[in-house]
């Protein structure tokens, strides 16, 4: 049973991480590099120079957060697991070329992250108790369907909760214990589930 779901999820992982995926991101990204007038290009050593600044290492006040810290949790959700073993992967699969277009991707697809965080930023509305809020769950409702797609996006963050937050992870803390040790597979998944019970409690 469980090699079946794991030739499953296999499927569907190579389905939407081949070409489909690659020719999407793909051409997203050369659109909005274009559209917003090669934002990340133009704007490179701005944005560093206000992270890096003195301004910018100091919230204005108790409730908002500096650019650098700004920067460090946009960081913090960006780089994981996917990020090193991925980059590994490929330069093992590739070769020492597929470092350089993953860096050369990785200019044109920060464009994808500027503009969700542009939009939001721009769209933002108040709600009963006059609390403004934004983020995907307000733009994605002005587009067509979006009454439809905010539900399917809460959906895919649920999943990728678990799947990307928490099995990746523990499948490689597993695989790291069990080639060092030798230990069973749910030992160490009764020993990580006592030690994230400690951090919970």
């Amino acid at each position: 049973m469980l090699q079946v779901i794991e030739q499953v999820f296999a499927n569907i992982g190579a389905f939407l991480w081949g070409w489909p995926m690659i020719i999407f991101v793909a051409v997203a990204s050369i659109a909005l590099t274009v559209g917003l007038h090669f934002i990340q290009f133009r704007a490179f050593f701005t944005g560093w120079k206000y992270i890096i600044s003195p301004e910018g290492r100091g919230a204005e006040d108790e409730e908002s957060i500096s650019p650098l810290q700004a920067f460090i949790n946009a960081l913090s959700t960006s780089l994981g697991n996917g990020a090193i073993a991925g980059m590994a992967t490929a330069i093992h699969d590739g070769g020492p070329g597929a470092a350089f277009w993953i860096f050369v991707l990785g200019f044109f697809t920060m464009v994808l992250r500027f503009a969700e965080v542009y939009a939001s930023t721009i769209f933002v509305e108040k709600n009963t108790a006059g609390v403004l809020r934004g983020g995907p769950m307000v733009y994605l409702y002005k587009v067509f369907g979006g009454r439809y797609l905010i539900y399917v996006y809460a959906v895919l963050c649920f999943l990728l909760s678990l799947v990307s937050g928490n099995a990746m992870q523990c499948n490689s803390i597993r695989v790291g214990i069990e080639e060092i040790v030798g230990s069973a597979p749910y030992l160490i998944a009764a020993g990580l589930f006592v030690f994230l019970l400690y951090i919970m409690f």
